[in-house]
């Protein structure tokens, strides 16, 4: 549904004929939608500058949520899509806390260590090789 929204809403600029007239060409490369998050970036999230509200727009444009216009139209799967959101998150606060876990261990580790390579690290510090 969102795609078919997206769609509907681009149909009408370009022409009747197949042309590749400059100034459609750029209105083709300028726009730019985000249909869902791929699967690659589902685990850690990542800003898209060119997606963000407050970089792209003027404070006083209009806006709208593709997902909510969708969900008035007739797109029944708002309350799926915000369960499915719910998760994710879920599963990025494990993750996080793993994460911080593993780092504090690294630096425990790190400070163990420390004393026992100290006269290694002042010899590739001279010869420049440590920064």
């Amino acid at each position: 549904m969102a795609e078919a929204i997206s769609w509907a809403a681009w149909r009408p600029l370009w022409p009747n004929r197949y042309c590749w007239a400059a100034r459609w060409w750029l209105c083709a490369v300028r726009a730019s939608t985000f249909l869902e998050i791929s699967t690659e970036t589902s685990k850690k999230r990542m800003v898209v500058p060119a997606a963000l509200k407050v970089v792209r727009l003027k404070p006083t444009r209009k806006f709208a949520y593709l997902g909510r216009l969708a969900h008035e139209v007739g797109w029944k799967y708002q309350a799926v899509t915000a369960t499915l959101e719910e998760k994710r998150k879920e599963k990025a606060k494990i993750h996080y806390r793993k994460k911080k876990q593993l780092m504090r261990l690294r630096k425990q580790a790190e400070k163990n260590v420390e004393k026992k390579i100290n006269k290694f690290t002042e010899v590739l510090r001279t010869n420049g090789l440590l920064v």
